[in-house]
């Protein structure tokens, strides 16, 4: 891969070193690595000492400068594009501003595929007035447009970009910078050279012996370019304050820029004059890092803050400004202390108590080191280059599939965790924490499925609605449909750069074994659930059919029988109101006497009467009871036929699942329960991996059984796989990923693609599966996963596997026809083919297959990855 990376100037701070160890990084993996970069009137990096050292060819853009100047800019244009020609990138990478705009247009109009550009944190508050931003980020908005891609240094930074309504949210990824973490925690005796130079760090020549600094002083440093974003006004400020607590105490400001002079007289000016020591740009931050005992961090905005990952690795606590992406990496009284920007007040403050509290530096330093083990150069390469390998693998298939025409939507693979379960039904996590999870797993689409109802009821005949025992658990129906669907819209509306969908897992049938009496009493089936998606009205939720509620009656001519206790209520009062009159002759009196010869009965008749018109309530008679044993497929197809009708979608969860346990004295069982994909219709798909693949999702198994039927005429709908995650907590988010293929990350475009087929299953996020198609020779076009190919000649498929650095290992790819694996592949590397069943081909001249026959193609990776399927019409 040919890779160009232009910036706008390599001055000697965060964003040059991101940029060369970016580039050293992709060379490194054997790509072909240009790097273009203009001029500075300040101390530059040693470029031809990098260079020479790197091997990576470096050209210099005379006209390409910072500031606005038009004189220069048009120029500086013309010589990118001229440049961008000659080398002919397959990748254009730009960075900064500047160059930014004018890259990504130039790189447009010389015809570069694939454009990505890095803002390296932008522009929109803390460099200029109101009036000025609004212009930059309108700039901003118009560049975005000729570029595929924007890489932002954190998910902060991105939210803004996507707040200023820059770019769709499907344009914008995060990929924080990394750092050579070994540089800053293993120094001593040792050479540790940069991109740039090397330096050795000597115990007997520390920095603090060098400037003369006294081994009890308390040393506090800043560094960054002094200009006014950087805010090291308020640093002075603040350490003119510090010096009134803490007399002996030293302030060092590492770095230069168009404010020198100018912080060096603010310095004299506030009596700092032998407190503080400007120490220029320098080549050994590792040593100075680990001389301070806190950094103090002052801009007015920022991307990400490389500096103070740099502290963090060598276990140095932190005062930082809260703008920017710096609260991603510094959480306030965890790694660090986060002051508002130009509060120097509160600054000097909150330096001071790290300075007097030992133990809380100490904890502060160490919830630091975490954070920078996180961010390592590897692992910015690694993305980065990920990011180029999915963008031209896209870009290739539609080439082919267009045939060279313009594509202003190209289709890109996105991941997806599926099935997760909150606290509002048995999960741990509330749905705001479990979007958490999600992010830092660095994933963008989540399907919530909290369990529709967890209620289980056990009555004894004939009263079983009176005389019973009710266990119930939290659900969507204890929670509240409404309230569930409008808590994840409102979770959804503050996580805008995410797709969060509310689905439900169905619990629509259990039964029950034995009696209560013999203490021998089991559940049965209370784990066979459905995954229903798709439905976003709450009435809908609250009506989905489930023994549990009671709501699968049906009134027919048994319901007769429901209803006749009420007539012995009538009956009953009758009876009880009932009086018998009688003349008694008592002496010369004759006396009437009145009797009630039916209260008892009567009694018991409204009772009876009364008791029962309750249990019977509402007399329908329901589909299934959980006393009359199983009803096979009954319950589940008449879920199935519900979500339909409403529009939804539904699968069926972990069917290759064997559950047993115990609640008190009560046996639970459920057994795997695939073959109930062979008894119900007209379903979605059944979800892999949250039970591994034992009868459903492997070869020749159950679900190959069903598109047989399918292609067989046998069924109306084919049916798909999903990847199950049936995540509630711990450290595993998003070991099992459904990837989707679609044209942006939108709820739309996520529900059309799982409706169709157009995505695969993966246990462990690797392997990775780039490329499946098959050519169809009437449309003469390539077709995806869950499409239909029409052949006329020969049955060709296109696969292109990839496997990341840490995941290579061996790897058996099967290609699956019908459910008998017809072709086997062992993977290292990976694979880009194109192969032909020479098998059809041999039907074909057998001429065993007749006009309109249907076939399918799906692969399974070592039960790791499974594709969808892929049909084939044969002539």
């Amino acid at each position: 891969m040919k890779i160009l990376h232009i910036i706008t100037r390599l001055d000697r701070g965060g964003s040059a070193e991101v940029v060369l160890n970016l580039v050293s990084g992709l060379k490194e993996k054997g790509h072909d690595v240009f790097l273009a970069v203009g001029p500075t009137v300040e101390p530059q990096a040693d470029i031809k000492l990098f260079s020479k050292n790197s091997n990576i060819p470096v050209s210099y853009l005379k006209f390409l400068i910072r500031n606005i100047n038009p004189f220069r800019d048009i120029p500086a244009f013309f010589e990118i594009l001229k440049l961008i020609k000659k080398i002919k990138p397959d990748v254009l990478h730009t960075h900064t501003s500047k160059a930014g705009f004018l890259g990504r247009i130039a790189g447009r109009l010389a015809g570069v595929k694939t454009v990505v550009h890095t803002p390296h944190g932008h522009i929109f508050y803390g460099y200029y007035n109101s009036l000025i931003s609004r212009i930059f980020i309108y700039l901003e908005k118009l560049a975005s447009r000729f570029c595929d891609k924007i890489i932002t240094l954190t998910e902060i930074e991105k939210r803004e970009y996507i707040k200023e309504g820059v770019a769709d949210k499907e344009k914008i990824i995060s990929i924080p910078c990394g750092i050579d973490i070994d540089r800053f925690t293993q120094l001593e005796g040792k050479s540790h050279p940069s991109l740039l130079t090397g330096f050795t760090l000597n115990k007997d020549k520390s920095i603090r012996n060098k400037l003369a600094i006294s081994p009890d002083a308390k040393v506090i440093g800043w560094a960054g370019r002094l200009e006014p974003v950087k805010g090291c006004e308020y640093f002075l400020r603040a350490c003119h304050l510090i010096k009134k607590d803490l007399p002996d105490v030293k302030f060092l400001i590492v770095g230069d820029g168009p404010l020198r002079k100018e912080m060096e007289e603010l310095a004299l000016s506030l009596d700092l004059k032998n407190e503080v020591i400007f120490l220029g740009f320098r080549n050994d931050m590792p040593e100075i890092m680990n001389s301070i005992d806190v950094l103090v961090h002052t801009p007015l905005n920022e991307g990400l803050g490389r500096v103070l990952l740099e502290a963090m690795a060598c276990g140095k606590p932190i005062v930082a400004a809260n703008v920017g992406g710096i609260p991603e990496i510094v959480k306030h009284d965890i790694n660090g202390i986060l002051v508002p920007s130009k509060d120097y007040v509160s600054t000097a403050n909150e330096t001071i108590r790290i300075l007097k509290d030992k133990k809380l530096a100490e904890r502060l330093g160490e919830g630091g080191k975490k954070v920078a083990m996180g961010f390592s150069i590897k692992t910015m390469v690694e993305k980065t280059n990920r990011l180029y390998n999915t963008l031209l693998a896209i870009i290739f298939i539609l080439s082919i599939l267009f045939g060279g025409r313009d594509i202003s939507h190209a289709m890109e693979w996105v991941p997806a965790v599926i099935h997760l379960d909150t606290n509002i039904s048995d999960g741990t996590l509330s749905p705001e924490e479990m979007i958490e999870k999600v992010k830092e797993a660095g994933i963008k689409i989540a399907v919530i499925n909290d369990k529709d109802n967890q209620r289980l009821e056990y009555g004894i005949f004939p009263l079983r609605k009176i005389i019973r025992r009710v266990e119930e658990r939290n659900s969507i129906m204890t929670y509240g449909a409404k309230n569930y669907l409008d808590r994840i819209a409102a979770i959804s509306k503050k996580n805008p750069d995410m797709t969060i969908i509310a689905g439900v897992e169905a619990v629509p049938f259990y039964y029950w074994d034995g009696s209560y009496f013999t203490d021998n009493l089991k559940l049965i089936n209370f784990h066979k659930h459905l995954l229903i998606i798709g439905l976003e009205k709450s009435e809908d939720l609250e009506s989905i059919p489930s023994v549990s509620y009671n709501n699968t009656l049906t009134f027919d001519l048994w319901c007769f029988f429901n209803i006749l206790p009420i007539f012995l209520v009538p009956l009953g009062i009758w009876m009880v109101l009932h009086k018998k009159i009688e003349h008694v002759q008592l002496m010369q009196l004759r006396v009437k006497k009145e009797k009630r010869p039916y209260l008892i009965i009567g009694i018991l008749v409204l009772f009876t009467g009364a008791v029962f018109t309750i249990n019977n309530f509402p007399f329908g008679t329901s589909l299934y009871d959980p006393y009359h044993g199983d009803k096979g497929a009954l319950p589940y197809q008449n879920l199935i036929d519900y979500v339909e009708k409403k529009g939804g979608m539904i699968f069926f969860a972990h069917p290759d699942v064997e559950a047993r346990h115990k609640i008190n004295d009560i046996e639970i069982n459920t057994h795997q329960y695939s073959e109930e994909l062979l008894r119900t219709q007209n379903y979605t798909g059944f979800a892999v991996f949250a039970e591994g693949i034992k009868y459903t999702g492997r070869p020749g198994g159950v679900w190959d059984n069903v598109l047989n039927e399918y292609i067989n005429g046998q069924r109306k709908k084919p049916v798909w796989a999903i990847g199950e995650l049936d995540y509630k907590e711990g450290n595993w988010m998003g070991d099992t990923q459904t990837i989707f293929l679609v044209n942006k990350n939108t709820k739309e475009e996520i529900l059309n693609a799982m409706r169709f087929g157009r995505m695969y299953a993966v246990y462990g996020m690797s392997p990775i599966l780039e490329t499946f198609q098959i050519w169809d020779d009437k449309k003469g076009e390539w077709v995806d996963m869950g499409g239909e190919a029409a052949v006329d000649n020969k049955i060709r498929l296109k696969i292109k596997v990839s496997l990341p650095e840490l995941e290579k290992k061996a790897m058996k790819l099967k290609i699956i026809r019908e459910g008998d694996v017809i072709k086997e592949i062992d993977l290292m590397e990976g694979i880009n083919i194109e192969w032909e069943d020479e098998s059809m081909i041999k039907t074909f001249g057998d001429k065993h297959f007749n006009a309109g026959k249907k076939t399918y193609y799906r692969i399974d990776i070592d039960s790791r990855l499974i594709s969808n399927p892929i049909f084939v019409r044969i002539g």
